[in-house]
């Protein structure tokens, strides 16, 4: 969905890879980029490894998760915290939709922030996306 998102709010190719699969792919760490790298706990080990390894290469990162203490959110270079609450089962239908509603916003706000929409059209989003749960 967060590729979705950049692609038709953003005008930018999206390349998306599980925090497990990146660590083992050929990377090529292109300037003028940003990894976002989700994780509901901030402490799954893939996603961490990975985000490591991009630091490495002096890139940015932002973090998207649900725990404000967390080892990715005092690693990353910024995060957006979902405050969705604690987590009781792995697969967590409140973690993704908390996932999709920062998403659907962070995209639009980039949008906003480089002139791609105006004031009016970030706050259609937000209305939107308050009162018409669009994610």
């Amino acid at each position: 969905m967060g590729q979705f998102y950049a692609e038709k709010i953003l005008g930018v190719p999206v390349s998306v890879s599980l925090g497990s699969e990146f660590r083992y792919r050929e990377f090529f760490p292109y300037t003028h980029v940003f990894i976002w790298q989700f994780s509901q706990s901030g402490e799954t080990a893939d996603t961490l490894e990975s985000m490591r390894l991009i630091h490495e290469n002096n890139l940015k990162t932002i973090t998207l998760t649900n725990v404000a203490s967390s080892s990715m959110v005092r690693e990353t270079d910024g995060f957006l915290l979902t405050s969705a609450g604690p987590e009781f089962a792995v697969a967590s239908t409140k973690a993704f939709a908390t996932q999709l509603a920062a998403l659907y916003w962070f995209t639009h706000w980039l949008a906003y922030s480089k002139g791609l929409l105006t004031h009016g059209d970030l706050q259609r989003a937000e209305h939107e996306l308050v009162k018409h749960q669009l994610f």
